[in-house]
């Protein structure tokens, strides 16, 4: 074994939602100056700078890329992709042999800060320099010009920065700093691991360590502090920004150069091998024996350890002599070499499904160090074997840990189906687990039973998980549907195709709509490719993320592949009626209504208490949509957050606006936003997922025949009237109601109301431990034209498929409506 020692010393970095702007290269406007002119670029790099001629063949993470608009560095190892519109860079990665370019960087803004906010700037001036490519913006808050060098060398993008001060007084406050989006994967801080909360917090590097493309970012001058923003929900991984130190500048005056680093590679740590910014630690080889992942810490010393004891009131004693791994430092997956940082390190050996080997000092190859006996991680095996009858059936494995033993953990993002604590299965199969004690339940969706056995684990052993199981809610003629659902293609869904379409079929899910930001995507071919076609049909759609102006997000399908609709600089009359064009007899569903900045009825201020005034008054307001997602699965477990969206819905059916409410899981991550959950049962004349009739499944959501559910299967009729029927009167004071509610064993089903607009006029309280149906009942209630019927289901019970297991069950129906 070699030991090498290099200087690095690293800066972190975090992420931006991505911003695309349109337009030509802008000249200073008259009385505006003129940027300084600068001698020599200060970095230079050796690719070659030109701009981008066609579209890049890119892998990974999708970006939108503008022919004769963006630049480009192309160099022996790598592309980089600058959009010329807003100057940042939105693509970094390796070449592969084919040619394409592996991508995972999202995006990746340096900025002017004042505060925690990036500084409005007009759009830049961008020249090719000998050896960089020069932007200069103007920043539109202050008298200020900003220039941003780009030099590409080998698997390094450097990027330099400077600040000028080009009014007539001095300005205070301000920093260099940048934000890259590293898709919605957790973000690695050196001395810290993964962020998966908000806060500030300082280290060496940051970067990215997901399926894909690893990335690593350091700073020149040294560490620099990290703002985090606080997550909004689990799998969320929000952006956050790195800033040099505040400074002030006087008339004419320029900031010192600022100096970061962006490397590639095949894991975070093999990128950060690439780094060539100053800080020291030792690198050294791995033993050709030893293939496993390595996960570095730093260590602390036996002192600080018996400290660390003693405050926790444990005899220190026990840790005179330890030493203790700390913080996290990098993983380096099947690395040849390692990094270790001075001047004590830790490290231990893990592997996909193992519990990782004992703590050990890698710069020794004695049994303190790689030939340590325990150093191997250690794993028993799960087999399974789900069936339906006699048949192999698609099915969701959740495992939880009993007594001391710890619940699984496959990773945030999907390898051979599984994620965390959860396998998705498409057949038999089997995965390795850490030896242990264990709970395992395997379900199908909402319509059936669940079966669990609690197994042991032993170390190189296989343990068999055999299920049958049953069908116990009939849903005849209902096809189960999602109608919100992203992968890949999405900027922040670190999911495969195939992936995603295993998520789905596990769950039961029948019809999925692939609706991803800004991109039309297809998941036809990767249900073949699964031979799930018995289990899951699917529609092509695109959920519209507007911007410039923000005015929500919105789902249109069907569609035909593979162009997106446009999204940006339009008011919601030419949005809507693009979506009209490419979707005549579609649906155009505004998603998450009342979500913030992404919410449609939020962003336009709906006045619910006058809904067709407020339709009326602004000549921006459109309506001509056709559903609304009233329930969105990031809110599964906050049913006040759905009631609130179902009284807009309301208000806007009293005002004699007809929407079909839906409810869909918006699920970005396989392992946090379950599939399915909630989901609609749309009726149809045949609900076979072999035969799926598009058109048929389309005009039935078009038309209110949609139930939305978490749980209980909800249905409900007026004279004999379905959901989304109207009943005529013919001079009747009453009509009969019947309602049915049922659900699988392992739901709770507490409480049934019936609304007639929106009021509840009758509750039932559903009897504990009955069967199939849970609850099926009939009156005779009084009713007039205008009138309208909802049926709503409650649980108290947590449902224990999920994630988030906080959730509760919750279902309604759509209307039926009186004439």
């Amino acid at each position: 074994m070699t030991a090498t020692t290099r200087r690095l010393a690293l800066t972190p970095i975090l992420g931006v939602t991505l911003l695309l702007a349109c337009g030509p290269e802008p000249s200073p406007a008259p009385g505006e100056p003129a940027p300084k002119p600068a001698a020599a670029p200060p970095i230079h790099g050796a690719a070659k700078i030109s701009r981008l001629t066609r579209p890049p063949t890119l892998h990974g993470h999708r970006v939108a890329t503008t022919p004769g608009r963006d630049w480009q560095l192309e160099g022996d190892e790598s592309l980089v992709v600058v959009d010329g519109a807003s100057g940042r860079v939105v693509a970094f990665g390796p070449r592969r042999d084919d040619g394409a370019i592996d991508n995972a960087l999202v995006d990746l803004e340096a900025s002017v800060f004042f505060g925690f906010d990036a500084a409005p700037h007009a759009p830049p001036i961008i020249e090719a320099e000998d050896g960089a490519l020069h932007l200069t913006f103007r920043i539109l808050t202050a008298p200020l010009l900003h220039h941003l060098w780009l030099a590409l060398d080998g698997k390094v993008l450097t990027l330099a920065s400077r600040v000028d001060d080009a009014g007539d007084d001095r300005v205070l406050g301000l920093s260099l700093g940048e934000r890259p989006a590293f898709s919605n994967t957790p973000t690695w801080l050196e001395g810290h691991g993964e962020l998966l909360e908000g806060g500030s917090r300082g280290g060496a590097f940051v970067g990215r360590d997901g399926p894909g493309v690893g990335y690593a970012m350091c700073n020149h001058d040294g560490r620099m502090n990290v703002k985090i923003t606080t997550p909004s929900a689990p799998g969320f991984h929000r952006t956050g920004s790195a800033f040099r130190d505040r400074i002030g500048l006087a008339p004419g005056e320029s900031s010192p150069l600022r100096r970061v680093a962006l490397a590639h590679g095949t894991s975070l740590g093999d990128a950060l091998l690439a780094l060539p910014c100053a800080f020291e630690h030792d690198v050294v080889d791995v033993p050709g024996s030893m293939r496993d992942d390595v996960e570095v810490f730093h260590c602390e010393s036996a002192e600080a350890h018996a400290a660390r004891l003693l405050r926790d009131e444990v005899d220190a004693e026990e840790g005179e002599a330890k030493v203790a791994a700390a913080a996290p430092y990098a993983r380096f997956l099947r690395a040849s070499r390692i990094a270790l940082p001075q001047p004590c390190a830790r490290a231990r050996l893990a592997r996909f499904g193992h519990a990782p080997g004992t703590f050990f000092d890698p710069r020794r190859d004695d049994e303190a160090g790689w030939g340590h006996p325990e150093i191997a991680p250690k794993a028993g095996r799960l087999a399974w074997r789900i069936r339906e009858g006699d048949a192999v059936v698609p099915a969701k494995l959740v495992v939880r840990g009993r007594g001391e033993t710890k619940a699984p953990d496959w990773g945030e993002d999907p390898v051979r189906g599984a994620a965390k604590s959860f396998v998705y299965t498409t057949g038999d199969g089997e995965i390795p687990i850490p030896p242990g004690r264990y709970t395992v339940s395997a379900f199908r969706g909402l319509e059936y039973g669940r079966v669990e056995r609690d197994l042991e684990i032993r170390a190189g052993e296989a343990t068999s998980f055999d299920a049958k199981l049953v069908r116990e809610v009939d849903t005849a003629g209902w096809l189960s549907a999602d109608l919100h659902v992203h992968a890949m293609p999405s900027w922040d869904a670190p999911a495969s195709l195939e992936d995603r379409v295993r998520s789905l079929a596990a769950v039961g899910v029948e019809v999925a709509v692939a609706t991803d930001h800004n991109a039309v995507t297809d998941y036809g071919p990767a249900i073949r490719r699964l031979g799930l076609d018995a289990h899951l049909a699917s529609v092509v759609g695109d959920e519209v993320t507007t911007e410039h102006p923000d005015l929500g997000h919105f789902n249109v399908f069907p569609l035909v592949p593979p162009s997106p609709l446009p999204h940006a600089e339009m008011d919601p009359h030419e949005l809507f009626a693009a979506a009209r064009r490419r979707s005549p007899n579609g649906v155009l569903q505004v998603n998450h209504p009342r979500m913030g900045s992404i919410g449609y009825f939020e962003l336009l201020h709906l006045d619910r208490g006058a809904p067709r005034p407020w339709s009326l008054r602004s000549p921006f307001t459109e309506v001509g949509f056709d559903a609304i997602e009233v329930f969105n699965g990031d809110h599964f477990d906050h049913i006040g957050e759905v009631e609130w969206v179902l009284e807009d819905w309301f208000a806007l059916m009293d005002a004699g606006m007809r929407y079909t409410a839906t409810g869909n899981s918006d699920s970005h991550k396989v392992s946090y936003q379950d599939a399915g959950m909630p989901r609609n049962w749309v009726a149809v004349e045949d609900d076979d997922p072999r035969t799926f009739d598009e058109e048929r499944f389309i005009a039935a959501i078009r038309a209110g025949k949609v139930v939305v559910s978490s749980g209980p299967f909800l249905t409900l009729t007026a004279n004999g009237a379905g959901i989304g029927e109207t009943v005529v009167l013919h001079g009747e004071a009453t009509v009969e109601v019947m309602v049915r509610v049922d659900a699988p064993g392992w739901i709770d089903v507490d409480t049934v109301e019936l609304l007639r607009r929106g009021h509840v006029v009758k509750r039932w309280k559903v009897p504990a431990g009955k069967r199939h149906p849970r609850l099926e009942a009939a009156l005779q209630l009084p009713v007039g034209p205008g009138d309208w019927l909802v049926a709503i289901a409650r649980g108290d019970g947590r449902l224990p498929n999920l994630y988030r297991s906080q959730g509760r069950p919750f279902a309604f129906t759509n209307p039926i409506h009186l004439r």
